[in-house]
This record gives C-alpha cells, structure tokens and sequence, in this order.
C-alpha cells in the first residue's frame, strides 16, 4: 500500500491539542515564576520548567493543550493602577508562549478568577470606570486579544450580599459547572474564611443551595476539579502551605497533605474535564502526495504545518533543529493541505500542527521527554 511510505509519529500527531492527562493537577510559584505538577496523594512537587516572566497572583485553567493564567497585578493600595495579563503557557516546558493585557471596554481590570468551560476562557474580574464606579463580573475572555465580552455583574443577584463583594477564584467541574471560592475576613481576605457557590453554566444564575465554608481554619486562595476529586491550595503556613482535597459534592474538607518542598503555591488548576482530541490524519493523494486534515479549536484562528525526517530525529536522539526539513503551512487558516514528497523505503515523515497564536508544537502530556518548540522554532526549514 502506497500510505505506507507516508510513516508518521503519530502518538505526536493525535495528541498535540489533546491537553495532559484528566487528573495531572498544576500550580504556579511566584518567588520563583515556575510551573509545577502536584502529586494529589502526597502534596510532592515536581517543577516542569520557569515560565520566564513575574507571575505575581494568578489563577488558571487549561484549555486546548495550553495552561492560560490570570495575573493580576495589584498596587499596594487603593488606586487605579492596576491590570491583568493573560498568559498561555507550555504545559511541558512552563515557557511563556504568548502573553495580552485584558481589558473589559477599553479599561485595565483586575482579575479574580480563571476558568475554562465549554471550549471557553471564563474570567472573574472588578473593573474601575468613573462614570460607573466599582463592578463586580463574570464574561468570556478572548485568548486572541484579552478582551472581555458576555459580561455578567453577579453582585447584583447574588442572594447573599455579605459573600458576594468578589469571586475569588473559579473552576469547572466533570460536569461543566462553574464554581467559585469567595475569600473574605480581615485585613487580607484570602488568609480567612472561604465561600463556596455553584452557578450555572448557561444563565450563571446563583444555584441554590449556598454551600458554606469547608473550614474556617484554612487560608485557601484557589482550587480545582480533576475527573472526581477537587483540590484546595492552603497559602497561609500554619504549619506549613498545604495542599487539602474537599468532597467535590458537599465541598466539606476531607484531608490536607504539606507540600514538599515547603513552599508557596499560588494558583491551581488541572485539565479535566479532558479536551477534544486534536486529530492529525494522512491520507494518499496521488502517486507521491499525501493529505494532511487535522481538527480546529476555539482558541485557533490559523495554523503552521511543519514535516520532518524520522530517522534524523532517531539518529540525532530527537533534535527538531536538525530533523525538521520544511514548513507546508505558514499561518495557514484551513484545516488541511497537501504535503509532497514520497520517503525511499525504510524512510519516513512526522508531521505537526500547532495552532495560531501562542501555539506550541508539544503535546502537553507528562509522558512526552522535553519539549519541541525550540528546536522547531531555531530550524531554518521551520514556519516563521
């Protein structure tokens, strides 16, 4: 068979926007600016690599294969100068891919909460407008321009307005509900009491009941869903920062385990509920052609295709500078194209996608070793 001699990598191919594992849990450093994976049975860290820029207060979610953060960067005290960067994120290397200033209306806001639900970037956020005064909302974010629409102000129906001055953190859970954290009490509110409050995904109307606080002797600051389980991060160390897994029904506290190393972490977040897979196929088209269809993604407006030999990349104990041999598609907007050439036998192609912009050409699975994009991106063959 003639598709035989179009030999692809595709354990890279299928899984290239498919995201981590269901249950890989991640969280951020900010005295070191690093990404981490957690061990949810054990509180072990493991730093998947320094995302290169200042991390200052983040919350964040995973979509399409990328981990996207919320950094809010607060002034010291009350003024206006204040905003929020949207940063997209290797899940493999924890290198910066892309970063947006987010603005709602034109105005810098500050960021609260991060979530990922229905293919979608969902953001918690105060903005300051003089002819308005403080509000407090909820609305998509573009991962393309950090422009915030579909704004909600929860303030206004939420039915208990003691707890409802921010929505402190958010996650999404199995089911695709959105959840948020309210942190509250003095003089900081994320070292005191949580409030817990389920809203619904389509009209993000309050959902009865309320849930109450897993503890009141816990500094949580943000959580996150895996396929069954949800996670709390403890940032006040009385004894030590603590990760604390909560019943993900009734939310009420069921274990905490110290982090190791002891240190600060800011920010949770974890893939589930698993994205669609991103499929990459090949099919013959002519006597020395093949085609090269693969699937889109919301955060995707176009793609690069790049090709490459397997037994370079074999032989140089896989070096993509030296393995990649051309770019079929330069910021190419469809979803397929023709890639020429047929290998001589006992040869073989690997091709790759990523989408545009803040792509990467990785995985994003632990069980991928390194990361690609460097030696893609320092090939002379490669999309510029």
């Amino acid at each position: 068979m003639r598709i035989s001699r179009h030999a692809v990598l595709t354990s890279m191919a299928l899984m290239l926007f498919s995201g981590a594992r269901a249950d890989t849990l991640y969280g951020i450093l900010p005295d070191t600016d690093q990404l981490v994976v957690i061990d949810q049975d054990t509180g072990t860290l493991t730093v998947v690599g320094s995302i290169g820029v200042d991390v200052a207060e983040p919350d964040i979610a995973v979509l399409d294969g990328v981990l996207w953060a919320a950094d809010d960067h607060h002034c010291p005290t009350i003024c206006s100068a204040f905003h929020t960067d949207l940063l997209a994120i290797n899940l493999n290397s924890g290198a910066l891919l892309c970063s947006r200033r987010v603005t709602y209306q034109g105005l810098d806001v500050a960021a609260e909460g991060l979530t990922a639900q229905g293919g979608q970037l969902k953001i918690s956020f105060d903005e300051s407008n003089p002819s308005q005064g403080n509000s407090h909302l909820l609305g998509g974010v573009s991962p393309f321009d950090g422009t915030i629409s579909d704004e909600l102000d929860y303030h206004g129906i939420c039915s208990t307005a003691e707890f409802c001055e921010d929505l402190d953190a958010l996650a999404t859970s199995p089911s695709e509900t959105v959840y948020s954290f309210n942190v509250w009490g003095e003089p900081f509110r994320r070292y005191s009491d949580l409030y817990c409050l389920g809203i619904n995904p389509q009209s993000y109307t309050w959902q009865p009941p309320s849930f109450g606080s897993p503890s009141n002797q816990l500094g949580f600051n943000d959580f996150a869903f895996t396929n069954a389980r949800m996670f709390a991060t403890d940032i006040f160390p009385d004894p030590s920062y603590q990760l604390c897994e909560l019943d993900p029904v009734s939310f009420q506290l069921l274990s905490c385990h110290p982090y190791h190393p002891n240190v600060y972490v800011e920010g949770l977040g974890a893939v589930g509920p698993p994205d669609s897979l991103f499929t990459l196929t090949i099919v013959e088209a002519g006597e020395s052609d093949a085609l090269l269809s693969w699937g889109t993604h919301a955060t995707a407006t176009s793609y690069d295709v790049v090709q490459g030999d397997l037994g370079t990349l074999r032989s140089t104990g896989g070096d993509y500078s030296q393995a990649t041999t051309g770019c079929i598609g330069d910021d190419y907007p469809g979803s397929s194209s023709i890639a020429g050439g047929t290998p001589s036998v006992g040869e073989g192609y690997w091709y790759l996608v990523r989408g545009n912009p803040c792509g990467t050409w990785d995985s994003g699975t632990p069980s991928q070793v390194g990361t690609r994009d460097p030696g893609i991106s320092s090939s002379p063959n490669s999309c510029q």
